[in-house]
C-alpha cells in the first residue's frame, strides 16, 4: 500500500447521502533483486524434485505452476484500486458489498509508518473478510464514525494469508 492517490468526502444534503472515496495501490511495491527471483525458483525446483522422488507428481506439477505464477505476479506493477463507502455499502472497484451481506468491521492500526487497514467481515463462506487499506484523509475516525451507522464494530485479527503476503511483499 502506497500513499492513496485520492481521498474525498462528499455530501449531498438534498438526499442526505454521504460517500467517502479514496484510492490506493493494491499492495506496496517492493523492488526485488534478481537474487529473490532465483531463490524462489531454486526453492520451487528443490520442492518439485523431492516430490518426484516421493512419486508425488501432482504436487511437483502444482509446485512448479505455483512458483511460476508467483514470479509473474511479483514482476507486475500493483494496480490502483478505488474504494467507496456509501449508504448502499462498501465498494471495491466495481464490486459492491451491501451492508446486508456484511456482519461487522474493524480498523486495524499498524505500528510505525505503515497505514492502517479496514477489515470488514462478510457473510460469504469462501471470503469471510474484505481487507481495505486506509488513506491518510479522511482519517480512520471519520471512516469509523461512518461505518458505525451501518455495521457493528468488532475486533478482527489480520488473516494468516494477509500477513504471509505482506512478508512476501504483496
Amino acid at each position: 500500500m502506497r500513499c492513496p492517490r485520492h481521498a474525498s468526502r462528499s455530501t449531498s444534503n438534498g438526499m442526505n447521502q454521504e460517500t467517502i472515496k479514496w484510492s490506493a495501490l493494491e499492495y506496496e511495491e517492493k523492488n526485488r533483486s534478481i537474487d529473490w527471483y532465483w531463490a524462489v525458483g531454486i526453492i520451487a525446483l528443490a520442492i518439485a524434485i523431492v516430490a518426484v522422488i516421493y512419486q508425488n507428481y501432482l504436487f511437483a506439477i502444482l509446485t512448479v505452476i505455483s512458483a511460476f505464477t508467483l514470479l509473474l505476479y511479483a514482476a507486475r506493477q500493483p494496480r490502483e484500486v478505488q474504494f467507496e463507502l456509501s449508504r448502499r455499502g462498501v465498494r471495491v472497484n466495481s464490486v459492491l458489498y451491501p451492508y446486508a451481506t456484511l456482519k461487522s468491521f474493524w480498523i486495524h492500526h499498524h505500528d510505525g509508518d505503515r497505514r492502517g487497514k479496514l477489515i470488514v467481515q462478510s457473510e460469504k463462506t469462501l471470503m469471510p473478510y474484505v481487507t481495505i487499506p486506509l488513506p491518510d484523509t479522511p482519517d480512520a475516525d471519520t471512516i469509523n464514525d461512518f461505518l458505525s451507522l451501518y455495521l457493528p464494530e468488532e475486533e478482527h485479527p489480520e488473516s494468516l494469508s494477509e500477513i504471509l503476503m505482506e512478508r512476501l511483499g504483496f
